[in-house]
This record gives C-alpha cells, structure tokens and sequence, in this order.
C-alpha cells in the first residue's frame, strides 16, 4: 500500500486494466500470475521469486532496447554491487554450469555457508 502511495497508484486503473484471469501464487510455481485486459489486448502481468521469474525470461528491455544477453546483465549487475559493497562476493550467473553446482555445494560447505536460491549467507541459519 505504501509504495502504492509513493508511486501515485491510481485506484482506476483497476477499471481501465480489468482483470480476466489469475493463477495464484502456489508453492511449487513460486509465482502469481494475472491476465489484464488493456486497451484491448491481453497483458500477462507475473510476480514472483526472482529466481524462478529468470529461469523463464529470455529477453529484457532497457532504454526502450530489445536484449537477449540476459546472463551477461545479470553478471554487470552482480560485478556493479560487488565493486559497491566489496564484502560480498558475487559468483557469476553460469557458475551453476558444467560442474558449477557441486563446487558451488562445496564451497558452501567449506565457508559454512546456508544455500538459498542465489544467496549464500551465514546469518540465515538464524
């Protein structure tokens, strides 16, 4: 509601983007889904973890560009927060790869780590 607030949400848009069908958010999905009429076309609107959301994602649009790199973006944004907080490590978006998963179960392990998704942090053992 608050961020509603701050970003001016108007209540009319429910009546200007009706909504036609909805899949709940379920634990196995990991996401909603909506279906907005919208000057009338059909608009899917998902939200969800960010994970799974990537996982189906094969494009991005930035400045009004159409990419497909969405690997590479990830690992600028990643490379970008690391340089801006140099406490925290970022392990590359592919690092998952090959035999990604067995050296990143090992290097868990090893720091006494808890996996979580594309977080690996020792306070969330907590």
């Amino acid at each position: 509601v608050d961020m509603g607030f701050t970003l001016d949400f108007n209540p009319s848009n429910f009546e200007t983007h009706p909504r036609v069908k909805e899949i709940p958010f379920d634990s196995d999905r990991k996401l909603m889904t909506t279906v907005n009429k919208v000057e009338g076309k059909y608009i899917v609107y998902t939200k969800g973890g960010i994970d799974e959301l990537l996982a189906r994602c094969s494009r991005y649009i930035i400045n009004g560009e159409i990419k497909q790199n969405l690997s590479e973006y990830i690992n600028e944004i990643g490379e970008t927060l690391e340089k801006k907080y140099p406490s925290v490590k970022y392990l590359h978006a592919d690092f998952k790869k090959g035999d990604g998963i067995n050296k990143n179960e090992a290097l868990n392990k090893e720091l006494h780590l808890y996996h979580q998704n594309y977080c690996g942090c020792e306070f969330s053992i907590r």
